[in-house]
Parts: C-alpha cells; sequence; structure tokens
C-alpha cells in the first residue's frame, strides 16, 4: 500500500490491484495504467508477461518511522526501499 501523501498530492483515493490480471484489465479500460511499485511488484508483473516502462526508480523511506539507520548518514542508503514509477500501456 502506498502511503496517504500519494493520495493527498494525486486529490483523490488511488485504486490498489492486487493481482496481474487486475492491472490487465485496468490498462485495458482505463489506458495508459501508472504504478507505483517495489521490487516485489515488479517482479510479478515480469513474472505475468506485463510489459511496462519504468519512468523513474526512487528511495523511499516512510518518515514517519524513522530509524537511527536512516538518520547515520553511513547506513541511511540501506534503509531505503526502492519503489518505481512504471507505466503499462493500454495495448497489453
Amino acid at each position: 500500500r502506498h502511503g496517504p501523501a500519494m493520495d493527498f498530492y494525486s486529490a483523490r483515493v488511488l485504486p490498489e490491484y492486487f493481482t496481474s490480471e487486475a492491472v490487465r484489465e485496468a490498462a485495458a479500460e482505463h489506458g495508459p495504467l501508472w504504478i507505483a511499485t517495489d521490487n516485489g511488484g515488479r517482479a510479478r508483473l515480469d513474472s505475468a508477461g506485463i510489459a511496462y516502462s519504468e519512468i523513474k526508480a526512487f528511495k523511499h523511506i516512510a518518515v514517519s518511522r524513522l530509524t537511527g539507520r536512516f538518520m547515520n548518514r553511513s547506513t541511511r542508503e540501506q534503509s531505503l526501499i526502492p519503489v518505481y514509477l512504471l507505466k503499462i500501456p493500454a495495448d497489453r
């Protein structure tokens, strides 16, 4: 689940897709689909054969749950989670 900030800055509650079939249906019905996901979600798209373009890779941390590992500059990188903005074309 994405954080509430994504809903806030999108000015709407963003949908969640729990299966690769739901992703396919949403892309076919609504046109290109933009998805923010982690390594696991990206791997599930890959294994389902869903084509996508990686628009941007980010490093994420929930700022409401800062830890000493993040605050320490030498271990900060290890506490960040990779997140990807993907675009799934409508024709797949």
